[in-house]
Formats: structure tokens, sequence, C-alpha cells
């Protein structure tokens, strides 16, 4: 399998340094670098068992998400855009409808965001963008890993294909034993066209804030700035003791 990674936060090499790790979960989400394990889980175990006919695109930039599209998989056997998640807990997928089984009231509730329709979204641009190329839209399909063993999800007519953990063989042989959809040449055109999204502006995005005057930050976002303030603080009067102790 050959891999294509377009993280700006990776180096060359494939390792992240802790400042990127903690510009990636600024920029994106406390989840983010979570989420980052459980698709290189995910990716060790397509590597060993898919050849050089199947292209990875990683961390693939595209214009309305303020998330990279986490890994699009290009083979023989069509398109797999696949969303690794590192959730814990007891869910329930009906469709495109994901929701979380509250400890207290013992009932679900919707999350949000919601991975799986976040997931069909960026499916659906990626067909549409490959549309041009004459790919049929069937050949896209999103897949949902669930990376944790001990997340249970009651899923009924779920819009996405889920894999568990103990089902990534199962996945990657259907992979395998699928009857070809796609030629060689037309692999090679998808991962061309996936290395120049479509030009657009990025969709406004519509979080919580929490305001302090002019200024608007994330709930989380103030927690993290605290912590390294205070861990700040405390470097500063370590240092500070230091100093006078040799006096």
């Amino acid at each position: 399998m050959k891999t294509i990674d377009y993280s700006p936060l990776r180096g060359q090499d494939g390792s992240m340094s802790l400042p990127d790790r903690l510009r990636g979960i600024w920029q994106y989400d406390l989840s983010w670098y979570r989420d980052l394990k459980a698709q290189e889980a995910f990716i060790t175990h397509l590597g060993k068992h898919l050849g050089n006919d199947f292209f990875l695109v990683r961390s693939l930039t595209w214009p309305g998400f303020g998330l990279p599209i986490p890994l699009v998989l290009v083979g023989p056997a069509g398109i797999q855009v696949i969303s690794a998640s590192a959730l814990k807990g007891v869910y329930r997928l009906k469709q495109h409808n994901w929701a979380l089984l509250d400890d207290r009231s013992r009932r679900y509730k919707l999350t949000r965001p919601n991975p799986v329709a976040r997931l069909l979204i960026m499916t659906e641009a990626i067909a549409e963008h490959l549309a041009a190329l004459q790919i049929p839209q069937e050949n896209v399909n999103p897949v949902f890993y669930l990376f944790q063993p001990g997340i249970h999800v009651d899923a009924e007519d779920p819009a996405v294909r889920l894999v568990r953990p103990d089902a990534v063989d199962h996945f990657i042989a259907s992979l395998l034993q699928k009857e070809p959809v796609l030629e060689e040449h037309q692999i090679e055109q998808i991962v061309e066209a996936l290395s120049r999204p479509p030009e657009g502006e990025p969709l406004p995005q519509k979080p919580k804030y929490f305001s302090l005057g002019s200024l608007r930050l994330l709930y989380w976002k103030w927690l993290l700035l605290g912590i390294m303030a205070f861990m700040a603080i405390c470097i500063l009067a370590v240092t500070i003791a230091i100093i006078f102790t040799n006096l």
C-alpha cells in the first residue's frame, strides 16, 4: 500500500513534535490526537495486507471543512472515505443519527458534533469532485472505524459501514475479494485528482462560544489557556526560587 500524507503537522519521517500536537488539538479538537492514534492503528492493519495497487491519502485539506478528511483509500475495490474514532461508551446509530446513552437518564441523546454525519458530508464532497472523472458515486463508500474494543454500537440501517476492532481483517478481506471496479489508470487519475481539491471558501463555523469582551474562544480552549498559563507561572516561580537559592 502506498501512502500519501498531506498533514502539515507531521515531519518528513512521519513523526509529530509536541508543539505540533498541541497546535493540532488547538486548531481542530480535543479528541483530534486520540483519533489520530486510532487512524495509525487502522493504517497498520491495512499496510500488512494491501499491496501497491492500493493508495492511502491522509489528512486531505478540503474547502468547506474545519477538519481534514482523515483517510481516503483508493484501490481496485473502489474508494473508501474513512474516519477513525477513539470514542468510548454505548451508542446508537440509526441511519445517520448518532446518539450516546446517558448514564443517568438511561436514554440516548444525539451528540454534537455528529461524526457519522460529518463523514457522510466528506464522502459526498469526494464523490462530487470525482464526478468529473465519471466515477460512479456508488464506488465511493463511507467507513467508520471504531478503535476502542469496549465501545458498543446498536446499529439500525446505518448510513456508513461500521468497522469494529475485531472486524478489521474481515473488512480488508472484503476489499481484496471484491470484483474490481477501478482499473489501474483510473486509480492513478483519482489519486491525482485528490491532490487538487476544488477551489472554494471555507464554510462558516458555528461552535459554542464563551465571550469576554470582543475575545471569543471555545470553552475547552479557555481551559487549555488556563492550564498553559498555570504551568508558565509554576516554571517561572521555580526558576526564581533556584536563582535566589544560589545567591
